[in-house]
């Protein structure tokens, strides 16, 4: 396959713009969003964390019910979507990445497949188990 339809490598540079803010509501997790953005120091991808942005696409405003199957609590929402009031596939993608930082070795291909089928949204579960 010539072109991978989850790489993200483009991005930071297409999506995200400045990435210097910080946030209150997860310290512990992250010292700034710039670590869960890909290509900024800090931010270590994985086969799971390459396919976030594909995934935050196609979520649409069904991320906030993946948000709660995941575990996360509404406070953990606002705060996505207080730091990126407009863009929808960028509040996504912070849960995702938030998600990741925060459960560590938990955070798993099939704990997300779990969460995706648990959210109703089989057909992206679906892209997780190619």
């Amino acid at each position: 396959m010539d072109h991978d339809p989850f790489d993200d490598s483009s991005f930071h540079e297409s999506v995200i713009g400045d990435t210097s803010e910080t946030s209150d509501a997860y310290p512990a997790a992250r010292s700034s969003t710039a670590s869960l953005i890909p290509n900024s120091p800090g931010f270590e991808h994985d086969e799971l964390t390459r396919r976030f942005s594909d995934i935050a696409n196609k979520l649409g405003s069904e991320w906030q019910r993946l948000a709660l199957n995941l575990g996360l609590v509404k406070k953990d929402i606002d705060q996505f979507m207080n730091e990126h009031p407009r863009h929808l596939m960028l509040q996504a993608y912070t849960m995702l990445s938030f998600w990741y930082e925060k459960e560590g070795k938990s955070a798993s291909k099939d704990a997300l497949v779990r969460g995706l089928q648990e959210s109703e949204l089989n057909s992206i579960a679906e892209l997780l188990e190619v």
